[in-house]
């Protein structure tokens, strides 16, 4: 029943042979359980729950909210995109039902008639006296063992194009996402039409991505000639109530928002931290809202950058690691942390914090790049500040069409770091200096590719 669901059959089958075949059972006996194969919720809520916990990107973000949706409204289709983005799951899904079937035949479930939609709520009460224990054992059972096995897949079989969930057609019929059912987060524009003096860019913890990504649109900003605008970066938690437009990522948005408490701020979308492309409809935006004020400047350029003292503490010859090869992103991120841990960065705990940082939020910034980092409460962990450098020449796939070829791993300590992650976010702009670094063969090689001395 549930590959059939997913190609839009489940209607065919549910009231054009189980629901017939249902009523006359109902006739003799009460009840049946025809009606609780296609309406049975439980093994399709237990996967959305186990991609809730071991997803990533979007889907992660999303499953919440679709289970509600599922749960509650008796909408499956925005079910259906989370297995089409990743076919495997579909396993978990139907080990719940067969569990869930079984005790529902032990037990003597079944229900008077077909719960339509089918939510939770319908089937409690289309539910007869005497199948109450059986139908709520079953369907809870099978929710167990959906999530059991979907949290097995997810971790055995990683990678699934679980950020694709609004691309999919079956038969030319658009599958529906929880996007069709819940208002988009994207963009927000302030109803203002006072000047950009200030704008934030934000990440999850403010450590390394927001740092890198407002190192690039400064650059932007005064080959646009907004060289007066100030950029800061920061977490999405702690948006200063001052700024004007605040960049950060669509699934963070929400967030800033509740941080920044303010109608007069302006919040963008950005997929891409060090993709020059990605900030053009801030810069479209600023531009509407500052024309006479565009003057541009000379853009720094990271050969032009002296290099200093600090940059040797900060990312030392030995944090540098040449020809890796990693399976997971975990793997990657283990191995990053662990070059800072070994060399006195960090404490080995913090490298935990590293890999939960990625799974409330991909740490790929885009191309080609990936920055493990910890999270606001790692300060602790961070001995002094440092970055390392891993070299991965065949890629680690963060995502769909997220493939890293350079980790960089970051401890950042009173902002010590910032001045050496403001070079190397300039050098990794252009992607022709990241296919430098994925082919050197020494690590002297990528230092002179990040003019570090």
């Amino acid at each position: 029943m549930a590959p059939a669901q997913v190609l839009f059959l489940n209607n065919v089958v549910n009231h054009g042979i189980l629901a017939p075949i249902g009523y006359a059972q109902a006739a003799e006996a009460g009840k049946s359980i025809m009606f609780l194969v296609d309406t049975n919720n439980g093994p399709l809520l237990g996967t959305l729950f186990a991609i809730a916990l071991a997803g990533r990107g979007k889907a992660k973000n999303t499953a919440p909210m679709a289970m509600f949706i599922a749960g509650i409204a008796g909408i499956g289709e925005v079910y259906f995109p989370f297995v089409l983005a990743n076919p495997i799951l579909v396993f978990a899904t139907m080990g719940g039902l067969a569990v869930s079937l079984f005790l529902q035949v032990l037990m003597g479930g079944g229900l008077i008639g077909v719960a339509s939609p089918g939510s939770l709520i319908n089937i409690a009460i289309m539910t007869p006296k005497d199948a109450i224990v059986a139908n709520f054992v079953s369907i809870l059972a099978g929710f167990i063992v959906s999530t059991l096995i979907a949290l097995f897949l997810l971790k055995t079989f990683a990678g699934g194009k679980d950020d694709d969930l609004e691309e999919f057609n079956v038969g030319g019929r658009q599958v529906k996402s929880v996007a069709n059912f819940v208002p988009a987060v994207g963009e927000t524009i302030a109803k203002t039409t006072s000047k950009i003096k200030k704008i934030i860019v934000a990440c999850d913890s403010g450590m390394g991505s927001s740092a890198m990504g407002a190192s690039v649109l400064k650059n932007i900003l005064k080959k646009s000639g907004y060289a007066d605008i100030s950029v800061e970066h920061s977490s999405a938690n702690q948006i200063a109530p001052d700024a004007d437009l605040v960049i950060t990522l669509d699934s963070l948005i929400e967030r800033a928002k509740l941080a920044g408490g303010s109608d007069s701020i302006s919040y963008l979308p950005v997929n891409n931290f060090l993709k020059e492309d990605d900030y053009k409809p801030a810069i479209d935006f600023i531009a509407s809202r500052n024309q006479a004020t565009a003057t541009k400047t000379e853009v720094d350029d990271p050969d032009d950058l002296v290099p200093t003292k600090n940059e040797a503490k900060v990312l030392p010859k030995e944090n540098i690691k040449l020809h890796q090869h990693f399976r997971t992103p975990e793997e990657a991120i283990e191995a990053a942390g662990q070059v800072l841990a070994s060399n006195g960065f960090v404490d080995t705990t913090y490298i935990d914090d590293m890999l939960k940082r990625n799974e409330d939020l991909s740490v790929y910034v885009g191309n080609h790049v990936a920055v493990p980092h910890g999270l606001e409460t790692s300060d602790p962990k961070i001995k002094k500040s440092g970055l390392s450098v891993l070299q991965v020449p065949e890629g680690v796939e963060f995502g769909p069409d997220e493939i890293a070829y350079v980790i960089i791993g970051i401890a950042g300590k009173s902002d010590t770091h910032l001045e050496m992650l403001t070079k190397i976010s300039l050098v990794l702009m252009d992607e022709a200096n990241v296919e430098k670094i994925r082919s050197a063969e020494s690590e002297e090689e990528i230092m002179a590719v990040l003019n570090i001395s």
